[in-house]
C-alpha cells in the first residue's frame, strides 16, 4: 500500500545505523523491498515522501563542503599550479581565477535558487535541469553532464597516478636512491586502473560512507596544505633537481630563491613555454593554461551531485557550496602569490610538482596530492553514477538505461557503467589534454543552469519562489553569456562539438524518449511558450486586419471523430498555417460536475494521433443549436478568431468507423477502454431537426463569419492524394448561384471566397500536383446577352458604351445601336450615320437592337436576322423603347435631330445609382431608424423652368403631366405646357395664358419634349424605333414619373416645407446582395469586379467576353487556373416571375424550384466530377429567414437533389472579401 504523503510528518532520520556489516548486506542484497517502485521515478519540486528508515542522511559540512573542497582543490592545488603561474604569471593566473570565480559563483547563485525552491531529490544537477526545462533538454545537459563527471574523474585518477609515479617512481622524491615502482605508459595505466577498481569498491559500499570519510580526507589534506604555505616561509634559498619525466630541457637544477620581490616582479606576466607532460611538448597558450585551470572550479557541483543523501539538500546545497567557494578561492590566490614570489619562472615550467622538494617534511605534500587527487575522481565517480540512475529512472532513454534502476538503494549497475567509461577515459595519456574537454563539458552544464534559472524568472512563474534571495536573472544572464562566450573563445571546436551533441540529444529525445511523450513534470518551455503567446496575442491588433494577409481561421463542428477523421485530416491541409479548432457539442448540465472533463484529454490525444495542428474546444449547452453558437461567438482568443465554420452534411449516410476500419490510414486502439466502450461513440441517435439545423447555419451567417456545409468526405482519400494517384487529377470550383445562375456571379464576394479556399487548398502539401478548375454557369440566353449596364454620355447627346462593349456584343451596326449620331464610318470618313454606313460597318442588322448576326426571330424560329424581321419586332416594341430612350429621333427631312439639352442633375444615371446606394444603406440592419433625405440643387432660374425629364404625351402632341401636377403648379392650361395661370409669354409681357399661346410655345418647346420622352419618335419609313433594354427596378419609367410628381408637388406654395422621402423596397435577401464591389488593385490602377457607386473606379470590362474577364481576374490574382464556361446550365422558367418571387417572398423560391432543374445541375456537375475531382467546392443558397419546418425541410431537400452522388464538396458561403493583388 501506497506510504501518505504527509509534509508535516515526523522525520525518520533518527533511526539508529544498523551497522557497517548490516549496511553492506543490504547494499548487495537484492531481495530487499523498496519503498519506491521502479517505475515511479523523482518528485516534482514541492512534493514531499517520507525517508527510508535504513538510510541514514548527511548535513551540510560532510555532504557539501567537504566534498566540493575536495573535488575543486583535486588536481590543481598540489600538481598544476606552477604549471598556471609559471607560463601565465601571477597577474594572468589571478585574473583567470577571478573570471571562472565569477562565473561558478553567478552559476551557485542559480542552483542555490532552484535547489531552495521544492524538493530535490537524487541526480543532483540534472534533477534541477530536468524538473526545470524539461525532459528533452534536461534530458541532453543531463547526460553531458554524466560524462563530464566520468571524464573529471579520470583526470583526478590520472593526476593521482602522476603524483604516485613523481613521488614513488623510477628517482621519486620520497623512494631516492632506491629504483620505486616502475614508469612507463603501460604501468601508468596499470595503476590507474587499480586506483579506478579501489574507486569502484568503496563505490558498491555506498556514497553516505565515502561522504563520512570526507571529512577525515579533507582535514589531512588541510595539514597538507597548511605545511605548504608554511614551507614558504621557513625553506631557504635551494636548488631544485629536474623530474625524470621532464625530457624537455637540459638543466638540471632550477632555482628556488625564497620569499623575493625580484621574483615576484619577475613572474607577474605571462611568458609561455612548453608542456613536458604532452608527447610533443606543445606550447602553452592562454586558453590551455585557462582549460586546466577551470578544472580546478569544476567540483562545485559535487554537492549537489549529493543531494539524494543530504538531510536537507535545499539548505545544505546552497550554504556549503558557498562557503567551500569562499575557502578554495582564498586558498589559490594565497598557493598562487607565494609561488610567484619564491619560485623562479625555469621552476614552475619544468617541475609541477616543486612543493615536494621545498616542503619542510615532503611526504605532507605527496599525501596532500594522493588523497586529494583520489577523493575527487571518487566523487565525480559517484556522482556520474547517481545522475545515470537519475535518467534511467525518469525513462529518459527508455529500456536501453532501464536495468541501471536500483532496487536496493545503491545503483550497482549504474557504478558499474560509470566506473567502465571512466576506464576508457583513463587511456590518453596526458592530464592537460583531459582537463580541457572537461572544462568545456563543465561549463556547457553551468550554462544549462544559468538557463534554466533565467528562463523560470522571465516565465514569471507565480511557483518560482526560491528561500536563498541573493538570485536575480541578472546574474543568470551574466553566468549564462559568460558560459558561452569563454567557451567558444577559448576552445571553438570543443563547444563547437559539445552543443551539437546537445542539439542532437534535444531532437531525439523529442523524438523517441518515452518520457517525452508523456512527461511527468513541467517544462519551462511551456512556461515561456505561454508568456511570449500572450504578450504577442495583445499584440495582435484585430482592428488592423488587412485582406492582403488574410488566411482561413476554421471552426470544424463534429459530432464524432470516429465517422470525420477525413474531414479533419482535409481541413488540417485547408488551413494555411492558420487558425484550426476542433468544436464539440454535448448536450447536457453542470449538474454534478463537468461531464467534458474526463473527455478532454482524449480529444488531446485525437489531436495527436491524426498529427492535425488543432485546439479543442468542447461545450456543454442545452441544445446543439445554443453549443454551437457559442463555439462560433466564443472560439479563440482575441484576434485569432476563426472567420469560417465547417458543418458535416445533414443526410441519410450511415456513419462509417474510420479508427476500426482495418483499411483506414486512421486505424487504431487508442480509444477503446477496457471496459469495451468506445471512446467518441458513433453518432446513432436521431438526426437534428431541419429548422435546427439551418438555424445553426443562420446562425453563423448572422455573427458576421463565413460558413461551409462538408458532404460525402467519407470518400476522401488522402492517401491516394498524397501518392498522386492518376485517377484525380483536379479541384473543381463552381462559380454559380444555384437558384440565380449568372455570369455576373463569378464576379461576387460569394464567389472569390470560393476560389479563395480552392486555392489555399492546391498550395498546401500533397495537394500541388492537382489542377484547378473554375467553372462558371452561363446559361445560353445569358451568355449571348452581354447588355451594359452603364452607359457613356456622347458627343451629339446620345448614350452609347465603349467600343469593347460594342464588339462584346457584337454589333457593329449604329443605327439604333449605341453609337453617336456622326460617327467615323468604316472609309475613315464622318459623316451621318445612315443604313448604307451601318450596312458597310458590316452588320446586316438595320433596326438598332443588340441582337446578333443569327438570333432567335419573333416568330420563334431561328434564321439570320433580317431588316424586314428586326424592323417588324421593333415596330411592335416601339413604344416603350421611344419612351425610355430613343437614341436616334430623326427631324424632319430625314436629318438627324439637334442635341439634346443635357438632363437635369438629379435625374442621370450616376445619380440614380448614388441614390439605390443610399436606400439600400438605409435599409440595412443598424440604420433603419435614419431617415433618408434627398437633396437637389435647383437655382432659382433653373427652378421656375419646371422641365420634366418624364414626361406623358399630352392631347395637342405636346408632352405634361397629369392633372393633378398642373394644378398643384397652379395652372389651368390643359396644353401641357408648364406655365402658371397668368405668367410671362414668350412675348415678355404678362397675361393670362391662352391656348393659342399655349399652343405656339408647345411647337416652339416640341423639340426638347421630344428628345427628353419621344413617345412615338418615328424609324425609317414611318416605322417605330427599336425598344431600349430595361432600366433597373429603381429607375424604371413609372417610378420616375411617381419622384417627378412628388418633387413637383413639394416646390408648390405651401408644401415647400415638407421634406421628401425616397423609399425603396428591399428585402433581405436582395439586401444582402447589393454588397458593395469588391475592388482589385494591380499596376497601380483600381478595378471594380461589379457595380461601383464611383465614377473614378473603372469596372472591369464587364462588356468584355465572359472568358476574357475569368482569365483577367485569375490573373490579378494570381491564381494558375483553367477557366470552363457551362453554357449547358439550364435556365429556370419564367425569370420574369422568378424575379417578382424573390422580391415579394424570398423563401418561396425553395417551394418553387423544379426538382428537374436540381437533378439536371446534379448531372451536369457529376459528369464533371468523374473526370477526376478530388474535391469540388460550390456555392450554398442562402437560408430561408424566418426558418420553419416546411421551408427548412425543402431548403436542405435542394442541397440534398444539388450534391447528391458527388465527389467531396464543401457548399461554402462568403461574406468578406478575402482577396487582394496589392504588395
Amino acid at each position: 500500500m501506497t506510504e501518505p504523503l504527509d509534509p508535516l510528518s515526523p522525520s525518520t532520520n533518527s533511526f539508529r545505523n544498523p551497522g557497517l556489516m548490516n549496511k553492506l548486506r543490504m547494499r548487495f542484497n537484492r531481495s530487499v523491498p523498496s519503498s519506491r517502485s521502479i517505475g515511479e521515478g523523482y518528485v516534482e519540486f514541492g512534493e514531499f515522501r517520507t525517508e527510508r528508515p535504513t538510510i541514514k542522511k548527511v548535513g551540510t559540512f560532510a555532504g557539501v563542503f567537504c566534498p566540493v573542497v575536495l573535488s575543486m582543490f583535486s588536481a590543481l592545488i598540489f600538481i598544476r599550479m606552477g604549471y598556471l603561474v609559471g607560463n601565465a604569471g601571477l597577474l594572468v593566473t589571478l585574473g583567470q581565477f577571478g573570471l571562472a570565480y565569477l562565473i561558478v559563483l553567478f552559476t551557485v547563485t542559480s542552483i542555490c535558487a532552484i535547489s531552495t525552491n521544492g524538493a530535490v531529490e537524487g541526480g543532483g544537477v540534472y534533477f534541477m535541469i530536468s524538473r526545470t526545462l524539461g525532459p528533452e533538454f534536461g534530458g541532453a545537459i543531463g547526460t553531458l553532464f554524466f560524462f563530464a563527471n566520468v571524464v573529471s574523474s579520470a583526470l583526478c585518477i590520472s593526476a593521482c597516478t602522476e603524483a604516485l609515479v613523481e613521488n614513488f617512481g623510477t628517482n621519486g622524491y620520497l623512494v631516492k636512491p632506491n629504483p620505486g615502482i616502475p614508469d612507463g605508459w603501460w604501468y601508468r595505466f596499470l595503476y590507474r586502473s587499480v586506483l579506478n577498481a579501489v574507486g569502484l569498491g568503496v563505490s558498491l559500499a555506498g556514497a553516505s560512507l565515502f561522504a563520512r570519510t570526507s571529512l577525515a580526507i579533507w582535514v589531512t589534506m588541510l595539514v597538507c596544505l597548511s605545511s605548504a604555505f608554511i614551507s614558504f616561509f621557513v625553506t631557504p634559498p635551494a636548488e631544485i633537481e629536474k623530474p625524470d619525466t621532464n625530457q624537455l630541457v637540459n638543466d638540471t637544477n632550477f632555482t628556488y630563491t625564497g620569499l623575493s620581490s625580484a621574483t615576484f616582479y619577475e613572474n607577474l606576466y605571462p611568458d609561455y613555454g612548453r608542456d613536458y607532460t604532452t608527447t610533443n611538448g606543445d606550447m602553452v597558450d592562454f586558453a590551455s593554461v585557462f582549460g586546466v585551470l577551470f578544472t580546478g572550479v569544476t567540483g562545485v557541483m559535487a554537492g549537489a551531485n549529493m543531494s539524494g543523501e543530504l538531510k536537507s539538500p535545499s539548505r545544505s546545497i546552497p550554504r556549503g557550496t558557498l562557503a567551500a567557494l569562499v575557502f578554495t578561492g582564498a586558498a589559490y590566490a594565497a598557493l598562487a602569490a607565494l609561488s610567484a614570489a619564491a619560485c623562479s619562472r625555469p621552476l614552475l615550467q619544468n617541475n609541477y610538482v616543486y612543493l615536494l622538494p621545498l616542503n619542510v617534511w615532503p611526504p605532507f605534500i605527496a599525501v596532500g596530492m594522493l588523497m586529494a587527487t583520489f577523493s575527487a575522481g571518487l566523487s565525480n565517480l559517484i556522482g556520474a553514477s547517481r545522475v545515470l540512475e537519475a535518467l534511467a529512472k525518469d525513462n529518459i532513454f527508455g529500456f536501453l538505461l532501464r536495468p541501471m534502476v536500483s532496487r536496493s538503494g545503491n545503483p550497482v549497475l549504474a557504478v558499474l557503467v560509470s566506473w567502465l567509461l571512466v576506464q576508457v577515459g583513463i587511456m590518453a595519456g596526458s592530464l592537460n589534454a583531459i582537463a580541457q574537454v572537461n572544462s568545456v563539458l563543465f561549463m556547457t552544464s553551468y550554462f544549462a543552469i544559468n538557463l534554466a534559472c533565467l528562463g523560470l524568472d522571465l516565465a514569471s512563474a507565480p511557483n518560482f519562489r526560491p528561500t536563498f534571495k541573493h538570485f536575480s536573472w541578472v546574474t543568470s544572464l551574466v553566468g549564462l553569456v559568460g558560459c558561452a562566450a569563454l567557451v567558444f573563445a577559448l576552445r571553438p571546436l570543443y563547444a563547437a562539438g559539445a552543443a551539437l551533441a546537445c542539439t542532437a540529444l534535444v531532437l531525439a529525445l523529442h523524438l523517441l524518449s518515452p518520457a517525452a511523450a508523456d512527461p511527468k513534470w513541467g517544462s519551462l518551455s511551456q512556461a515561456l511558450i505561454f508568456h511570449q503567446v500572450r504578450k504577442y496575442l495583445l499584440l495582435l491588433d484585430p482592428r488592423r486586419e488587412h485582406v492582403k494577409f488574410w488566411r482561413p481561421q476554421m471552426l470544424l463542428l463534429i459530432a464524432s471523430p470516429r465517422q470525420s477523421a477525413p474531414l479533419i485530416d482535409f481541413v488540417n491541409d485547408q488551413k494555411k498555417g492558420g487558425l484550426f479548432v476542433l468544436g464539440h457539442v454535448r448536450v447536457g448540465q453542470l449538474d454534478a460536475g463537468d461531464p467534458l472533463a474526463a473527455e478532454q484529454r482524449y480529444w488531446l490525444q485525437l489531436v495527436d494521433h491524426l498529427k492535425v495542428k488543432a485546439f479543442v474546444e468542447l461545450s456543454l449547452a442545452e441544445s446543439v443549436r445554443s453549443g454551437a453558437a457559442q463555439l462560433a461567438r466564443l472560439s479563440g482568443l482575441g484576434a485569432m478568431k476563426p472567420d469560417t465554420v465547417l458543418l458535416g452534411f445533414r443526410d441519410q449516410q450511415p456513419p462509417h468507423d474510420f479508427f476500426r476500419d482495418p483499411l483506414s490510414p486512421y486505424k487504431t486502439e487508442q480509444f477503446e477502454l477496457e471496459s469495451g466502450e468506445a471512446v467518441f461513440p458513433l453518432r446513432r441517435s436521431a438526426r437534428l431537426a431541419a429548422a435546427e439545423y439551418v438555424r445553426i447555419v443562420a446562425d453563423v451567417l448572422c455573427v458576421g463569419k463565413n460558413v461551409g456545409l462538408c458532404r460525402n468526405f467519407h470518400a476522401l482519400d488522402m492517401a491516394a492524394v498524397e501518392r498522386r494517384s492518376p485517377s484525380l487529377k483536379y479541384i473543381d470550383v463552381w462559380l454559380a448561384e444555384l437558384l440565380r445562375p449568372a455570369p455576373e456571379e463569378a464576379f461576387s464576394v460569394r464567389a472569390l471566397f470560393a476560389l479563395q479556399l480552392a486555392a489555399v487548398v492546391r498550395s498546401a502539401r500533397g495537394w500541388q500536383h492537382l489542377r484547378l478548375r473554375v467553372l462558371v454557369a452561363a446559361p445560353r440566353h445569358q451568355h449571348h446577352r452581354h447588355q451594359p449596364p452603364t452607359l457613356i454620355q456622347g458627343k451629339y447627346g446620345c448614350s452609347w458604351p465603349p467600343w469593347c462593349a460594342r464588339r462584346a456584343a457584337g454589333s457593329t451596326c449604329g443605327c439604333g445601336c449605341w453609337w453617336p449620331r456622326r460617327a467615323t464610318s468604316t472609309t475613315g470618313t464622318s459623316r451621318p450615320h445612315s443604313y448604307k454606313a451601318r450596312r458597310a460597318a458590316g452588320s446586316t442588322c438595320g433596326c438598332g437592337c443588340w441582337w446578333p448576326r443569327r438570333a432567335t426571330s419573333t416568330t420563334g424560329t431561328s434564321r439570320p436576322h433580317s431588316y424586314k424581321a428586326s424592323t417588324a419586332a421593333a415596330g411592335r416594341r416601339g413604344a416603350l423603347g421611344a419612351r425610355l430612350a430613343a437614341p436616334a429621333a430623326a427631324g424632319a427631312g430625314g436629318r438627324a435631330a439637334p442635341p439634346a439639352p443635357p438632363a437635369p442633375a438629379a435625374h442621370t444615371h450616376t445619380r440614380q445609382v448614388r441614390l439605390q446606394l443610399a436606400a439600400v444603406v438605409r435599409s440595412a440592419r443598424g440604420w433603419q431608424h435614419l431617415r433618408l433625405r434627398v437633396l437637389v440643387a435647383a437655382p432659382r432660374h433653373q427652378h421656375h423652368r419646371h422641365q420634366p425629364p418624364t414626361l406623358i404625351q399630352g392631347k395637342y402632341g405636346c408632352s405634361w403631366p397629369p392633372w393633378c401636377a398642373r394644378r398643384a403648379a397652379g395652372s389651368t392650361c390643359g396644353c401641357g405646357c408648364w406655365w402658371p395661370r397668368r405668367a410671362t409669354s414668350t412675348t415678355g409681357t404678362s397675361r393670362p395664358h391662352s391656348y393659342k399661346a399655349s399652343t405656339a410655345a408647345a411647337g416652339r418647346r416640341g423639340a426638347l419634349g421630344a428628345r427628353l420622352a419621344a413617345p412615338a419618335a418615328a424609324g425609317a419609313g414611318g416605322r417605330a424605333a427599336p425598344p431600349a433594354p430595361p432600366a433597373p427596378a429603381a429607375h424604371t419609367h413609372t417610378r420616375q414619373v411617381r419622384l417627378q410628381l412628388a418633387a413637383v408637388v413639394r416646390s408648390a406654395r405651401g408644401w415647400q416645407h415638407l421634406r421628401l422621402r425616397v423609399l425603396v423596397a428591399a428585402p433581405r435577401h436582395q439586401h444582402h446582395r447589393h454588397q458593395p464591389p469588391t475592388l482589385i488593385q494591380e499596376a497601380g490602377r483600381t478595378v471594380s469586379v461589379g457595380p461601383s457607386s464611383d465614377p473614378s473606379v473603372p469596372p472591369m470590362s464587364e462588356a468584355r467576353p465572359l472568358q476574357e474577364r475569368l482569365d483577367e481576374l485569375l490573373k490579378l490574382l494570381r491564381i494558375n487556373a483553367t477557366t470552363h464556361i457551362v453554357t449547358e446550365w439550364p435556365s429556370l422558367d419564367n425569370a420574369t416571375k422568378w424575379s417578382s418571387d424573390l422580391n415579394s417572398d424570398e423563401n418561396s423560391i425553395f417551394q418553387r424550384v423544379p426538382l428537374s432543374y436540381l437533378q439536371t445541375v446534379n448531372n451536369i456537375i457529376k459528369g464533371r466530377c468523374s473526370e477526376g475531382t478530388a474535391v469540388t467546392f460550390v456555392q450554398l443558397p442562402p437560408p430561408p429567414s424566418p426558418p420553419d419546418e416546411p421551408i427548412c425541410e425543402q431548403y436542405l431537400k435542394i442541397l440534398d437533389e444539388f450534391t447528391k452522388d458527388l465527389s467531396p464538396t464543401i457548399l461554402v458561403r462568403g461574406l468578406k472579401s478575402v482577396t487582394s493583388t496589392a504588395l
